[in-house]
């Protein structure tokens, strides 16, 4: 059997378009939750997740403390190899540095309406 220059290109522009096909699936997958766990209402209505893991950390080998926010409350959980432990439930989280920054300008008064346009819309972004 005699191969020539145009079956090996051919054959690149064969296995490029099938590992593209691979790509483009596994992208739909993911895209509708179903690239791993299904997710059923991911989202709340304001485009945030209603859980989510803010913080983890190693005690040892066995046990691990994380801290998961719900909704706008926090939860201190201790995670071991046999069972698992409320420390704290109902943590109310720190404001951020940029909500801070949102009441320090909006604690001045500013009557420049640019100002006041440039505030609304950091607020609408978060």
């Amino acid at each position: 059997m005699d191969l020539d220059f145009a079956h090996y290109i051919q054959f690149f522009f064969a296995l490029a378009f099938v590992i593209g096909l691979i790509g483009l699936v596994t992208l739909v997958m993911r895209h509708y939750g179903l690239g791993g766990a299904i997710k059923f209402n991911a989202r709340s209505r304001n485009g945030r997740r209603r859980i989510a893991v803010v913080d983890a950390i190693g005690i040892d080998a066995r046990r691990r403390l994380i801290l998961i926010r719900r909704d706008d409350l926090e939860h201190l959980v201790l995670l071991g190899a046999h069972d698992d432990l409320l420390i704290e439930g109902g943590i109310i989280p720190p404001e951020t540095e940029e909500n801070s920054e949102d009441t320090e300008n909006s604690s001045q008064t500013d009557s420049s309406p640019f100002r006041a346009f440039v505030r609304s819309l950091r607020n609408a972004r978060q």
